[in-house]
């Protein structure tokens, strides 16, 4: 496991990576297996069960760099695809789903 210092230093770098990526939510596979190995310093994510994962985001979540990063991340998300502010998450995701199935049919 990394230090809270290493860590820091790790999320900063994830974020940065990820900034403008994409919607995390789309990729919330990859985005998991890169923040658990390189920001929580798991070395293995991909065998870590279910039950495991809460312990580790409970470890993240405490940086305030991570959770700065999540917002800023969210609000570029939202501007790119010109959300309001208020929008809600279940809106959110019937618009994505809305676009894939349209993107999808062509």
């Amino acid at each position: 496991m990394l230090t809270d210092s290493q860590m820091r230093i790790a999320a900063k770098k994830f974020a940065a990576e990820w900034n403008g990526r994409g919607y995390e939510k789309g990729e919330t596979h990859a985005f998991w297996i890169n923040l658990l190995r390189t920001v929580s310093g798991v070395a293995e994510p991909e065998v870590l069960k279910l039950a495991d994962l809460p312990e580790e985001y409970h470890r993240l979540s405490f940086l305030t760099d991570t959770r700065k990063a999540h917002q800023a991340n969210d609000k570029a998300v939202m501007k790119a695809y010109g959300y309001a502010p208020n929008r809600t998450e279940p809106e959110i995701v019937a618009d994505l789903m809305k676009r894939y199935l349209e993107l999808t049919a062509r």
